[in-house]
C-alpha cells in the first residue's frame, strides 16, 4: 500500500523553553536537523523522532520568551527534514509563531500594600481565569483577585498585614489558573 502524498507539518508547539513539539499528518522518519531552523533566539540544536508522527526539535538554551508573538519565535521545517515511511520528503513550511504549550509558574508573592499581595507569575496570565476562590492567604481572606492580563495577580485582602509581613499564599486549584493561550499552572501553587 503505497502512500502517494508527502508528509505535512500540522502544528508546532513549545512544550517547554528549549523544546518545541512538530507534529506531522503521517508517520515520519530520517529527520535532519540541518534542514529545521528556529526564528528567535537560540538555534536548533537537535532534533528527534519522539513519537511516529512527531518532530522534537531541541533548541541549544531556553527561548527568549515563552509568550510567542507571530515574528519573535517561528520555526521551519524545510523541505526535506524527514522522510514518511514510503521515503517521501516532507515540503518546507513555517509554524508563525510557535504554538505556546507552556503551562505558567507561581514564582513569587510580596505584600505591595497593607491590604494587598501581588502574586507574580512566569509569564501572563488570563484575567478571565483568575477568582478570588483560587487564592488563600493565611491568616486572611481574599476579596479580589485582577491580573489585567499582566504576569502580576493582585489579591486584595479583608485585613491589613503587618508591614514586615511575608504573606503564605496558596493557589487552591492551579488548574483554574491560565496564561494568555489557556495553558494549566504547572505544579504546585504555594508560596511562603
Amino acid at each position: 500500500d503505497f502512500n502517494e502524498t508527502d508528509p505535512v507539518v500540522d502544528t508546532a508547539v513549545a512544550t517547554d523553553k528549549s523544546t518545541v513539539e512538530v507534529t506531522f499528518d503521517e508517520p515520519i522518519s530520517t529527520p535532519d536537523a540541518t534542514q529545521v531552523s528556529f526564528g528567535g533566539t537560540p538555534s536548533v540544536a537537535s532534533v528527534d523522532i519522539t513519537d511516529t508522527a512527531v518532530l522534537t526539535v531541541n533548541l541549544g538554551s531556553d527561548m527568549s520568551t515563552t509568550e510567542p508573538t507571530t515574528g519573535n519565535q517561528t520555526i521551519t521545517v524545510g523541505a526535506g527534514s524527514v522522510l514518511d515511511l514510503d521515503g517521501k520528503s516532507n515540503t518546507s513550511k513555517t509554524v508563525d509563531p510557535v504554538g505556546d504549550g507552556i503551562s505558567p509558574t507561581m514564582d513569587s508573592a510580596a505584600a505591595t500594600a497593607v491590604d494587598t499581595v501581588t502574586v507574580t507569575f512566569s509569564e501572563p496570565i488570563s484575567n478571565d481565569s483568575v477568582e478570588v476562590a483560587d487564592f488563600d492567604v493565611a491568616g486572611n481572606t481574599v476579596t479580589t483577585a485582577d491580573s489585567a492580563g499582566t504576569d502580576d495577580v493582585e489579591l486584595t485582602l479583608s485585613a491589613d498585614l503587618a508591614t514586615d509581613a511575608t504573606p503564605d499564599v496558596t493557589l487552591v486549584s492551579s488548574e483554574s489558573v491560565e496564561d494568555m493561550s489557556g495553558n494549566a499552572l504547572d505544579g504546585e501553587g504555594v508560596i511562603d
